[in-house]
């Protein structure tokens, strides 16, 4: 993307606000109360709500989508939000250990970890960036 503003020699002092030209990429004046499209740049997750819904368990490996270390519980759910498919994670507080999965915590789909917390995610909010 070109980041800058090409003058098309038709600009007035009330173009305050830009557009991305569909043709090039490149940013033009144009009228702040003009409607445009938007672009949905990236499904991602604005918001996630995690809750403990049990300790010292972790998702068996049918339900693993992937591990990782991590640094804080915080981090590990965002990774979890970046993945389509997760629905929790579990997080080690002795290894930092991240483990990414599909698990809802029923019956079969945990085991007995040592030291890990498994995280549900309760509420979801996905956006679209856009621009104007």
């Amino acid at each position: 993307m070109n980041y800058a503003i090409a003058e098309s020699g038709d600009e007035s002092d009330d173009m305050d606000c830009f557009r991305i030209a569909a043709n090039d990429g490149s940013l033009r004046h144009a009228y702040c109360n003009s409607e445009m499209y938007y672009i949905c740049e990236k499904k991602s997750v604005a918001y996630n709500r995690f809750e403990i819904t049990s300790q010292n368990k972790s998702p068996t490996s049918e339900y693993v989508i992937r591990n990782l270390l991590s640094t804080t519980p915080g981090t590990c759910s965002l990774e979890c939000g970046n993945v389509d498919a997760c629905s929790s994670f579990s997080y080690n507080r002795k290894t930092n250990e991240c483990i990414i999965s599909t698990s809802t915590g029923q019956d079969g789909e945990l085991t007995d970890a040592e030291m890990v917390d498994f995280y549900l995610v309760t509420f979801s909010q996905a956006v679209c960036i856009t621009v104007n």
